[in-house]
């Protein structure tokens, strides 16, 4: 049970002691954004039953999972960042007493330096969706909410942040004439008026089992040309999306098979990859097992790949 924090009152007073050493939360030196929802409609978030798992191989399978819906999002390294709430709302009564109306609004904002003018594009994307953000601080620890299942603590989950997505705001800043600036990606988004901060929680370095999530990096976004389809393979060229209209391609070289994963998608078979031939650069060929004709097939990046790249490609078998 994630509350708001704003309920009626249940009568009941907790108890008030503190553990020896709290969790001290800082500002986020990087985001990570979730969908609420998948497509297949389980919310994604991190169960406490899944604690002993984390590692950084579990949210490299995150940052990587062929399922865009399920995918964690990471954007950027932020300097100058803020994350603050106004004060609150309170109506006042001529005896000089006060009540309390509402909590005041919390954003955050931060600068991303040396950014293309392209990657405001990527922020504004956001204000489409429906999710939340995992805020990571300066030692790669991840700032989220707690949310209670009543009945089987193991059920118990650490959520993404909600905002509302119709805050995201990006500013593009160039060099300043007088060149005492540098280019830089201003971004910020306000959280859903009902957080709670209450509900703040924190994994800590025991929790990441060595993890740091200042490492991880998105899928970069590709373009890939599909050609040559046979029962028995195709040739893809890929290439990064953001070299698109400003001049040479820029393609995505030294990938092996264990970079993809190839699904049938008439049969809702996985299809194992025979062998990728990378001739050129950023061309390969692939080779698989005979598919029938009409089948098609889907080509993504393999969950748990290192290389971050993104890809999301149809086949038709001729």
């Amino acid at each position: 049970m994630c509350k708001s924090g704003f309920c009626a009152c249940t009568g009941v007073t907790r108890n008030t002691g503190v553990p020896p050493a709290q969790r001290k939360f800082k500002t986020g030196d990087k985001i990570i954004y979730v969908p609420r929802f998948a497509d297949d409609g389980t919310e994604n978030v991190i169960l406490r039953s899944e604690l002993a798992s984390l590692n950084q191989a579990f949210f490299q399978a995150k940052v990587t999972d062929p399922d865009p819906s399920k995918r964690f999002y990471p954007l950027g390294t932020f300097t100058d960042a803020n994350d603050v709430r106004e004060d609150p709302t309170f109506q006042e009564f001529s005896d000089g007493s006060r009540s309390f109306i509402r909590q005041g609004r919390r954003t955050y904002t931060g600068m991303l330096i040396g950014y293309e003018p392209a990657y405001g594009a990527v922020i504004k994307s956001l204000a489409c969706q429906t999710g939340g953000i995992f805020t990571i601080d300066d030692c790669g620890e991840p700032t989220g909410l707690f949310c209670e299942n009543p009945t089987n603590s193991a059920n118990d989950a650490f959520k993404p942040m909600p905002f509302n997505a119709s805050s995201i705001y990006s500013l593009y800043n160039l060099f300043s004439v007088t060149n005492s600036s540098t280019q830089s990606l201003m971004v910020s988004l306000d959280y859903d008026m009902l957080m709670s901060d209450d509900n703040l929680r924190k994994l800590s370095e025991a929790d990441m089992n060595g993890a740091n999530l200042l490492t991880l990096e998105g899928l970069r976004p590709t373009l890939s040309n599909i050609s040559t389809e046979a029962t028995t393979g195709f040739v893809a060229a890929i290439q990064l999306d953001f070299a698109r209209g400003i001049g040479a391609s820029v393609p995505i070289t030294g990938l092996v098979p264990a970079d993809f994963r190839l699904y049938n998608e008439t049969t809702l078979a996985v299809v194992a990859i025979s062998s990728v031939t990378e001739i050129p650069k950023g061309t390969y060929l692939f080779v698989f097992a005979a598919q029938t004709s009409g089948d098609v097939l889907t080509l993504t990046q393999a969950s748990g790949t290192a290389k971050p790249f993104g890809i999301e490609a149809e086949v038709t078998i001729p």
